[in-house]
Parts: structure tokens; sequence; C-alpha cells
């Protein structure tokens, strides 16, 4: 793995700081793409998620999640390798390339990886754990495929010596009309008026100073609430929702509002979400999801208003948690979204 540079004073890789923006209206932006979200958010909550979904329809949705990883971090990767960096890394050869993306990988909490073979326009094979969300890593592993052998990738994936033997050589090609499908949705966010205290050195918020960043094994820790974190592209997460609600039917947005529900109501202390509006104004755009303007709750219910949300459906299923999490009442929520990117959620006491 090539050394990682980190701020000396937060502690913050220096490829997030540098790339990514913390805007005031609850986005994380990327500098080096423009209209590219991001987020950083718990990677129970996205497991939790996708093992939901398929107990309800009783089939893998990885097919889906897959691609809609797939394209997001080719675009991640062919920005990254563009220009005088991408012939300076293939003028060193393949092994570097895969080796960066290795730590890459690390930086954003994917996991750990080893690369132990490659035949060149065949397939590569890396020994991997930690791994972060099996489907999305997929994704990511046909990218970095695609970018560096030029071919369309299949992935394989075997057990052994407390990890994974990946094998990522040639398949088909991708699904054009799907592929088609899960282009992101681009709006462009409201102005908001959040106040981030940030690093005088890297300008990172100071609300990282928390997450411990382990670059050997992978792993990013939130290390007040133990919780591990994953910093991912959010457009595609975003189109990979919305192509399982055409796919698998209206059904599907409840499943996805229940699965965010109860990783809230499980996972998280009412201690800490009943610090009320400011706090959780914070904690939604610290992950980059949304900017929450209004937020009333009492023993009947909750009504908030989150401008720039997204995936909308996770930050509902959030808000309808933080209630029950709150209130230890059941409640029926209700949501609207906006075409400005605003949403609305309701949550009623049953």
């Amino acid at each position: 793995m090539k050394k990682i540079k980190v701020c000396a004073s937060c502690g913050v890789p220096r490829e997030l700081s540098v790339d990514s923006h913390w805007g005031n209206d609850g986005t994380i932006s990327s500098l080096s793409t423009p209209g590219q979200r991001s987020l950083l958010y718990e990677t129970d909550g996205l497991n939790g998620l996708l093992r939901n979904i398929e107990a309800l329809v009783g089939q893998s949705v990885n097919r889906i999640v897959a691609e809609g990883k797939r394209k997001e971090s080719l675009d991640f990767l062919e920005d990254y390798f563009s220009g005088v960096r991408g012939m300076l890394a293939r003028s060193i050869g393949r092994r570097r390339v895969y080796m960066t993306i290795a730590s890459l990988a690390a930086i954003f909490g994917y996991g750990h990886f080893e690369l132990r073979e490659i035949k060149r326009g065949a397939y590569v094979k890396v020994y991997g754990r930690n791994m972060y969300c099996a489907p999305l890593l997929t994704g990511d592993l046909m990218a970095a495929f695609n970018v560096i052998e030029g071919l369309p990738a299949s992935v394989h994936v075997e057990e052994k010596d407390g990890g994974q033997i990946i094998t990522v050589r040639q398949g088909e090609e991708p699904d054009e009309e799907l592929s088609a499908r899960l282009e992101p949705v681009m709006i462009a966010p409201k102005p908001g008026n959040i106040h981030f205290d940030t690093c005088a050195s890297c300008g990172a918020p100071t609300g990282l100073i928390s997450c411990d960043f382990d670059f050997e094994e992978g792993i990013i820790t939130d290390t007040k609430t133990g919780r591990r974190m994953a910093f991912l592209t959010l457009d595609q997460i975003d189109a990979a929702l919305r192509e399982l609600e055409v796919e698998l039917g209206e059904d599907i947005a409840a499943v996805i509002l229940q699965a965010q529900r109860d990783y809230i109501k499980n996972n998280l202390e009412a201690e800490e979400m009943g610090k009320g509006y400011q706090y959780l104004r914070y904690f939604l755009a610290l992950r980059g999801l949304g900017n929450l303007v209004k937020y009333d709750i009492d023993d009947a219910g909750m009504e908030a208003l989150i401008e720039n949300a997204r995936p909308p459906l996770l930050v509902a299923g959030i808000m309808h948690g933080i209630f029950e999490l709150l209130s230890a009442l059941e409640g029926k929520v209700e949501y609207r979204t906006m075409g400005d990117g605003t949403l609305g959620v309701k949550v009623t006491a049953a």
C-alpha cells in the first residue's frame, strides 16, 4: 500500500480533505468532479437495508446495487486517473495503479486489500478482508478492472484465510438499459446556513476528529459511538434505490423506510438523538444527507422538512426511527418529495 498522507493536526486523510467540501447546505461535494455528492454513512445501515429488501422480495438485489456502484466508481476512477496523474500511473505499471486503488479503498473505509496476481488483459486476483458491503464492493472492483484493463468485468469471491480471495476477470458487457436508468439525477442544492467548525490546517470539519482511520485494516470507526463508517459517492446509491423501486414495485419503498427506521431504533441511543434540533441538523449534514430546516416533535408525532435530502427514502426512514426511538411509540410515516430536492416527513403516533 502506498503511504497515505494525513493532516498533522486532525488526522483526516488528505485525499478526503483536499477533494471534499462540507457545504452549509447539508451536502458533501467533490471539488474535482462538479455536481457529485458524497455520503459518510454507517456500514451496518447499508447492509441491513439490503438484507431487509432481499428478505421481502425473496431474491438477490446485488445486480442492481453492484451496477449502480460500478457506474459511480468508474466515473470517480476515470477522473482520478485522468491527465498527468493517469499518464504517470500507467507508465509506472498496472501493479502500482491497483495498489493506489487499494489505498483509496482503505481511506474510504472499504476494507483491506492485497494484490496477489495479475495477468494483463485477463484477470487480477486480490486478497481482501473487512469488506464494507459485498455488492457495493463488487461494483468498485468491476470499475477498477474497467479502467485499468479496458474490459467488462465479472467478480468471483472465495472465502480463505479469514478473508476473501477475489478474482476479477473479463465478463459480459454491462446491461446498457440498466446502466442508462442508473444515471444520477442532478438537482442543484438550495443554499443553507449550517456552520461547521473546521481544522485550521486542512479545512475538514472538526466532527471528523472522532473518526479513527485504520488504514491497515481499511476501517473507519466513529470512536464516540463505536459504529463503522464508510465514505461513498451518493449519486449511484440514490440511483440504485430508485431502480429497486422501478424493478420491484412500490412495496420496496416501505421496506427501505422500515430498514432505516429499524437501524436507528436498534443501533442509536435516545440520549444521542434526543439532543435537539441543532444536533440532528449537524448529524445529517456531517453525513451529507441534507439540511434539516424544520423539526417539531412531541408525543403525538413529528414533522420535519429537509432540504437537499438524498437519498430521500433513507432520510425519511431515519426521521421515522428517531421519532420511535425518542417517544417509545410506534408511528405511521408519510413523506413527500419536491422537485427542488426538499423532503417533507410526517410521523403520526399510532
